[in-house]
Parts: structure tokens; C-alpha cells; sequence
């Protein structure tokens, strides 16, 4: 049996995107947040997840598939409803994660209010319009709106983890140039590219260079599958596929 764990996008990511991490509540352990069948887990088995731990960062690509299966939706809105009830003092985290349940069944206006109330609250927390641009990119939704946040982001001392989200939203609006000079500079960086992210960059890159005809982008396919098995997944959830 496949067993995987999702990592994240981005790194400042809480469920109802408020804050970083370190200052956000309690994460889940990645022991806990194993899915059984990787981008294939079932509503029925992402629904049992969330049971046992309702913080877990679920797959997009997976809930995608859920939602469109026979009573998938439903599966995963009385999961979170049950966990609602179960921990009514994380309530803001549970209705975050559902609405990304809901962003995945085509209502993601939610999840995207939710990013800019928070960015409206806390207007000196510059990592938040990075998770503005996240959760558009990461999603496929409101892409035309979505560079004014990812421009910004990057801006505030173009950190890896921004330009890594700027160039997916930039790959999904034909940019591939733009998207291309984004991954060079963030692989260029001894630093991310230590990071479990890289994978997702040099698979980023490899799109970007064969949607310019550069055939060396197969290269960096490779190698990105190389270093995560999963490393398409989260491009196939947006419909870049190589």
C-alpha cells in the first residue's frame, strides 16, 4: 500500500490563514497526517483523517477527486462538521479547512475572503499576501486577481517560498518566461533548495522550459520526480501537465 505525506506550499500556512506557524495553533505531527493513497486517497479515507486529526493539510488533488465522487462532498462536510462539534475552541480552524473543501467543489469564495480579512487585520504581516497568492495559485481560482498579492509578496525581500508561489500562478496565466526567471532565482539559492520544496521548483521549471521549447525542461522532471514521487501532483491539480 502507498503511503504518503503531503507536505505544504507554503510555509506560513494556517488553516484559516491568520498567522505563521510558530504563533498559529498547534500543527499536526506528519506521523498523523499520512494518506493512505496519495493524490488517490478516498472521501471515505480522507473523511477517517480527519477524525483522527482534523488539522491536517489534506491534498488538494485528493479532495478534488473527492468532492466529484458520489457522496464525496457530503463525506467531508459532516467530517469537519463532526469535528466542529468535537473541538468547538478551534473553530476557525476547522471552518478554514472546509472551506477548502468547499473552494475544491467550485465555492472558493470563502477561503479567499478569509485570506484578505486577514490581511486587512494585520496589514504589517507581509507573509500574508503571500498566502493570498498561495491559495489562488496552489487552487486555480481567481488567478487574475491573484499577482497583485504574489508582486507584493516577493517584494518584501523576495523570499524563496514567494517566488515559488508567484511563478505557479505565473505558469497558469502563459507567463512562462516570468515563471521560468522566478524558479532560476529561487534555485539558485543554496539554501531552498535544502528544502523539501525544491522538488516542486525544479518540477515548476521543467513546465516552464518546455512551454518555451527548451526540451532541457525534462531534465528537471525528471530530477523533481527523482527527489518526491509526488512532486507532479500539485501542478496536476491545477491542470499543468507537462
Amino acid at each position: 500500500m502507498k503511503r504518503t505525506i503531503i507536505g505544504r506550499i507554503c510555509p506560513i500556512l494556517t488553516v484559516v490563514f491568520v498567522t505563521a506557524l510558530a504563533a498559529g495553533p498547534a500543527q499536526a505531527g506528519a506521523e498523523q497526517c499520512i494518506f493512505p493513497h496519495g493524490a488517490k486517497t478516498s472521501a471515505d479515507e480522507l473523511a477517517a483523517l480527519i477524525k483522527r486529526e482534523f488539522r491536517c493539510a489534506l491534498p488538494w488533488v485528493a479532495v478534488k477527486k473527492a468532492v466529484s465522487s458520489p457522496g464525496g462532498l457530503i463525506t467531508l462536510r459532516a467530517a469537519y462538521q463532526a469535528a466542529l462539534a468535537q473541538h468547538p475552541d478551534q473553530a476557525h480552524y476547522v471552518e478554514g479547512m472546509e472551506n477548502i473543501v468547499e473552494a475544491a467543489a467550485g465555492h472558493p469564495e470563502a477561503m479567499l475572503a478569509g485570506a484578505e480579512a486577514n490581511i486587512a487585520a494585520h496589514p504589517d504581516d507581509k507573509t500574508l499576501l503571500n498566502t493570498a497568492c498561495w491559495i489562488r495559485g496552489a487552487h486555480g481560482v481567481d488567478l487574475d486577481r491573484a499577482m497583485s498579492y504574489c508582486d507584493k509578496a516577493v517584494a518584501a525581500g523576495r523570499p524563496g517560498y514567494a517566488l515559488v508561489n508567484r511563478a505557479l500562478v505565473e505558469l497558469q496565466l502563459g507567463n512562462f518566461r516570468g515563471s521560468l526567471n522566478d524558479y532560476n532565482e529561487v534555485l539558485a539559492d543554496k539554501n531552498y533548495v535544502k528544502d523539501s520544496g525544491s522538488s516542486r521548483a525544479l518540477y515548476g521549471r521543467g513546465i516552464a522550459r518546455l512551454r518555451l521549447g527548451d526540451r532541457g525542461g525534462e531534465s528537471d522532471l525528471k530530477s523533481a520526480v527523482k527527489l518526491n514521487a509526488l512532486a507532479s501532483a500539485d501542478f496536476e491539480g491545477v491542470g499543468l501537465i507537462p
